[in-house]
Order: C-alpha cells, then sequence, then structure tokens
C-alpha cells in the first residue's frame, strides 16, 4: 500500500494523482559484510634520479620516444660487494 509522506503523491511534471500501480518495487541487492580486516604496510614509490654517465642510449636517438633500449648501469659500493662475497663464502 502506498503511504504518502505529505499527503497524496502527485507527478512533479503533470501534477496527476500517483497511486501503486504508478509505482515498482526496488530491487533486492546484497550487502557485502566486513568479513575481517588485514593490516598492510603503506605503498611507497621510489624515485631514482640516474645522471648522464650512469645511462646508456643510442647515440643516432634524440628524444625518449625514440629509444629503442635504455640501460642503466649503477656502481656498487664496494663494502656492499664484500658483505655479499663473505656471506656466499661462508654458505658454500
Amino acid at each position: 500500500m502506498l503511504r504518502p509522506l505529505l499527503g497524496t503523491m502527485s507527478c512533479t511534471q503533470c501534477g496527476a494523482e500517483l497511486s501503486d500501480s504508478h509505482l515498482r518495487r526496488a530491487e533486492r541487492v546484497t550487502v557485502p559484510r566486513v568479513a575481517g580486516t588485514r593490516r598492510l604496510p603503506n605503498g611507497q614509490e621510489v624515485i631514482s634520479i640516474a645522471g648522464g654517465l650512469e645511462l646508456n642510449t643510442p647515440v643516432w636517438a634524440n628524444e625518449m620516444h625514440e629509444y629503442p633500449y635504455l640501460q642503466w648501469q649503477a656502481e656498487v659500493h664496494r663494502a656492499k660487494l664484500k658483505s655479499v662475497v663473505s656471506a656466499r663464502g661462508r654458505q658454500d
């Protein structure tokens, strides 16, 4: 049964009175429930700045969209290399 909130219900465009035959029932939908929470670390964006001596690009290309490849060569600190070599020596 149609229960009007403020007296009789009428169309906002033409002013005709509305009855139950003019209305449709809303579709039933499932409402998701929170099953649990998980703690995740915050995402982080890392921006690295490489100098001109660290990047190898084709000589004939003038702009980046013309590069068929881009090589980034970075030097590793001597202490880091020594730690990797000594760690591998202990594992073998």
